[in-house]
C-alpha cells in the first residue's frame, strides 16, 4: 500500500509516513514556513496589546477604587464626627455643682441602656476612625505592588465602616431610650 502511495503522489519527498501508516506532513515542500524572527515580532506585538489592556483595565480599576475610597472616606468621617459629639454631649447630661459626690459625671451612668449606649457609641467610633486612618495611609505605599496592597486595604477599610454602622445605630437607640425610661 505504501508502494502504491508513494508512486501516485510523486515520492518520499512529498510524505512522510508514521510507523503505523498514518500521513504526518502533506505536501511539505508546498507549505511556507514562516521566519522565525516573524513570529517573534507578531508575539511582541501581541504581547504589546495585552500590555496596553491590562494598564487600561488597571487605570480604570483604580479610578473606579478613587472614586469608591472617596465616598466611603466622607461616610467614615461622618460617622467619626457624629459619634464624637454623641460621646462628648452625654445622654441626660452631667452632674454639676460642688455637692455632689461625683461632680462632672453622668446623671445616667447606672442605667443599663446608658451603658450600652457607652459601649457600642466607643466601638462605632473606633471602627470609623480606624477605616479613616487607613485611607489616610494608602498613598504611602510603594507603586510596584499598589494595586494589590491598595485593593486589599479598602476592603479592610470598607468592612470597618460598615462595621460601625451598626453600632452607631445602637448607640442612638439605646442613648434614646436611657434619656426617654428615666
Amino acid at each position: 500500500m505504501e508502494k502504491r502511495f508513494l508512486r501516485a503522489s510523486g515520492g518520499l519527498e512529498n510524505f512522510r509516513f508514521h510507523r503505523y501508516g498514518r500521513v504526518v506532513e502533506v505536501g511539505y515542500d508546498e507549505i511556507e514556513k514562516k521566519p522565525v524572527q516573524k513570529l517573534e515580532q507578531e508575539q511582541e506585538v501581541i504581547r504589546g496589546v495585552w500590555q496596553e489592556h491590562d494598564e487600561i483595565s488597571r487605570k480604570k480599576k483604580m479610578e473606579v477604587e478613587d472614586k469608591a475610597a472617596q465616598a466611603h472616606l466622607v461616610v467614615a468621617a461622618l460617622i467619626t464626627t457624629v459619634t464624637f459629639a454623641a460621646g462628648i454631649t452625654m445622654p441626660g447630661g452631667f452632674i454639676g455643682g460642688d455637692d455632689h459626690r461625683h461632680p462632672g459625671s453622668a446623671v445616667l451612668r447606672k442605667s443599663a441602656a446608658f451603658q450600652v449606649f457607652i459601649i457600642t457609641n466607643a466601638l462605632s467610633l473606633m471602627l470609623s476612625s480606624s477605616s479613616i486612618f487607613i485611607h489616610l495611609f494608602i498613598p504611602i505605599f510603594p507603586s510596584e505592588d499598589v494595586l494589590e496592597r491598595r485593593s486589599s486595604f479598602l476592603q479592610i477599610a470598607f468592612l470597618f465602616l460598615l462595621s460601625s454602622m451598626a453600632p452607631m445605630v445602637l448607640a442612638f437607640v439605646t442613648g434614646l431610650i436611657a434619656n426617654l425610661v428615666t
